[in-house]
C-alpha cells in the first residue's frame, strides 16, 4: 500500500506520475486503477520487462513509483 499512496501523494502534488506493479499478485495495480488521478500504469511479467518499463517511463518524465513482490526474485532484483 506504500506504493500506492505515495503515487497519489506525488500525482496531487501536481508531478507527472507513472506506476509500475511488478508483483505478480498485482493488487496494487487494481488498487490503483479506482484511483484519482489517473496515471500511466505497467503490469510486467518478469525482470526485464519491469527495467524496459521504468526506463520507458523515466526517458519520457514521469516520476516512476514501482511495487515489487515480498520475496527476492527477478523483478527486485532489477
Amino acid at each position: 500500500t506504500l506504493a500506492v499512496h505515495l503515487a497519489v501523494y506525488l500525482a496531487d502534488q501536481g508531478l507527472p506520475v507513472a506506476f509500475v506493479d511488478a508483483d505478480p499478485q498485482g493488487s496494487a495495480a487494481l488498487w490503483l486503477s479506482g484511483a484519482a488521478p489517473e496515471m500511466p500504469m505497467a503490469t510486467p511479467a518478469d525482470g526485464m520487462s519491469v527495467h524496459a518499463a521504468i526506463a520507458d517511463y523515466a526517458e519520457r518524465g514521469f516520476t516512476v513509483v514501482a511495487d515489487a513482490p515480498p520475496r527476492l526474485n527477478d523483478a527486485t532484483r532489477v
